[in-house]
C-alpha cells in the first residue's frame, strides 16, 4: 500500500502487503474480502503496520509504475492509519529509509 504526501517533491510512504498470515508478534491488519477486490489483490491478505518504508518520489526508480492497481475505501483507510499511529506512537513501527 502507497500513501503520498503532497510535498514537492512527494515522499511515499510504503506499507508491506502478504498473503502468508503473519507472525503473532506482529501488528497487522487482516484485509477484509471486499477491500481486497477494491484493492485489486487476492483474499486473504494482511497489511503490516509495524514497518514501512519511505522514498521521495524523485529517486523512485525502482517501481515499474506507480499507478494504482485498486483502492480501498475511505473507512478502511483510515483503519490502517489508526493501527499505524497506534504503532508509531509505542515506538514499535520501523521506518527504512529507501534512497
Amino acid at each position: 500500500m502507497i500513501v503520498r504526501t503532497s510535498a514537492d517533491p512527494a515522499a511515499l510512504f510504503l506499507l508491506p502487503l502478504t498473503s502468508r498470515p503473519p507472525a503473532k508478534t506482529r501488528a497487522a491488519l487482516a484485509v477484509p474480502e471486499i477491500e481486497c477486490k477494491r484493492g485489486g489483490l487476492r483474499s486473504p491478505c494482511w497489511i503490516i503496520c509495524d514497518e514501512y518504508n519511505r522514498v521521495t518520489m524523485d529517486l523512485a526508480h525502482d517501481f515499474e509504475s506507480l499507478n494504482p492497481i485498486g483502492t480501498f475505501s475511505a473507512t478502511f483507510v483510515r483503519q490502517i492509519a489508526a493501527s499505524l499511529k497506534r504503532e508509531a506512537i509505542a515506538r514499535r513501527a520501523k521506518m527504512v529509509v529507501r534512497r
